[in-house]
Formats: C-alpha cells, sequence, structure tokens
C-alpha cells in the first residue's frame, strides 16, 4: 500500500505539472493516466513493430549525416509523438556539429506546419510529407501551375511527390532506416538495461556513439 500510494503522488504530481505546462492549472487529473513500477519515467507508446499495439518505452531519436551514416545527434524522449522532436533535433544538430544542415528528410510522423516553418527559417530544405510513406511514393504529383490558395500541406505533397522530391526523400531509405536496424537487429539493441530517463539517455548517446566508432573504424579499414 505504500509503494502504491507514493507511486499515486508521483502520478498526481506528473499530471498537474503537465496541466500546467499548457496552461490548465486545475484541471481535473485524468482517471486513465497510468505510472509504471518499474521505471516510472518511461511511458506507454505504440509498439512500431507490432502494429495496434504498445509498450512501455522511450523514444529514441537519431540525426543521420548522410555520407557515411554517422550520428550526428541523438536524444532520448518520454514523448511518443515525432512531430515535437524536429526543431529540437535540429538544435542538437547545429549544436554538436556548429554547421546547419543543407536538407532534412523526416518521416510523415513528423509533420507539423509549425515546426517546418521554424526549421525552412533556417534555410534548410525540408522533405517531410503530410501523408505516410507509400501514399507518398505511389501519390501523383498535381500537374500545372501552383494554385494562389494552395495550403501549406497542399505545398509539401506536392514537393515531395514530384519526381525531384521522391529522390530526395528516398534518401531516408538508405540513410537513416538502416541506422536502426544495424542497431536492433546487427547489434541486439531490444531493450534498455537501465532504468530512469537520465539514465537511459545516457545509454541512448552511448549506443549511438559506439555506432559512429564503429563507422569510423570500418571506414578507415576499407
Amino acid at each position: 500500500m505504500e509503494k502504491i500510494r507514493a507511486a499515486r503522488k508521483r502520478l498526481e504530481e506528473r499530471e498537474k505539472e503537465k496541466a500546467k505546462v499548457a496552461g490548465k492549472e486545475g484541471a481535473l487529473i485524468d482517471p486513465k493516466a497510468q505510472i509504471n513500477f518499474t521505471d516510472a519515467d518511461s511511458r506507454i507508446m505504440p509498439d512500431g513493430a507490432n502494429r495496434g499495439s504498445f509498450v512501455q518505452a522511450y523514444n529514441c531519436q537519431a540525426m543521420v549525416d548522410e555520407t557515411a551514416q554517422i550520428i550526428v545527434a541523438a536524444e532520448a524522449t518520454q514523448s511518443p509523438n515525432d512531430k515535437e522532436q524536429m526543431v529540437p533535433m535540429v538544435n542538437a544538430t547545429i549544436r554538436n556539429t556548429g554547421m546547419i544542415p543543407r536538407e532534412l528528410d523526416a518521416d510523415a510522423g513528423y509533420f507539423g506546419e509549425a515546426a517546418i516553418r521554424e526549421v525552412e527559417e533556417r534555410v534548410i530544405d525540408v522533405y517531410c510529407p503530410p501523408d505516410n510513406g507509400r501514399t507518398t511514393e505511389r501519390g501523383m504529383c498535381p500537374r500545372g501551375r501552383p494554385p494562389d490558395d494552395e495550403t501549406f500541406v497542399e505545398r509539401m505533397r506536392r514537393k515531395v511527390r514530384s519526381e525531384n522530391g521522391k529522390a530526395h526523400y528516398g534518401h531516408r531509405k538508405y540513410v537513416v532506416e538502416p541506422v536502426f536496424g544495424q542497431m536492433k537487429q546487427g547489434r541486439g539493441l531490444r531493450q534498455f538495461l537501465l532504468r530512469g530517463f537520465g539514465k537511459v539517455q545516457a545509454e541512448w548517446k552511448l549506443w549511438s556513439l559506439t555506432h559512429n566508432l564503429r563507422k569510423l573504424y570500418l571506414a578507415r579499414v576499407a
């Protein structure tokens, strides 16, 4: 009972902080809100490997350099939504490398008008479809001159469905996706060994660091 009461208190404090950040102080706590006894910092998220299923997890992000699949920014988050991660990951990339990327290719999960506009203001060419990858690949690009009342969603859809856009967006298949496959399938990263957001963040960065060292070593051998 002591553990349950302590967990309930942590949950209530977490929900109150969320409401405060959202400007909804005094709002009722969601009766469906949950907390994990093993790792209270983790969150319930969709299981990418099993559609319709959920896991207790963290959301790990990686910004990857096109030339050699080097991870230039790595962050673990508690948010299941990738839309909130585009701007922070661009900021982390600039902070880590001291350079502004020329281009950013991101899947539909990152699509958000405000975030994309903020990134584009830095003269970064963004390719991020409002539709999922399969729909984007099979979709036809509207022909003719763009209408004067074209919306932001329509503009980006036109951009990524053009022949040039498909070529750019297709970079993800051999730049970013293989990196996760190499770590998960090739090196066996299926779950974190540590608990707590800070420790998981450090563990994810360590995995990313060793990924980069391995890439550098293999490049030197080659």
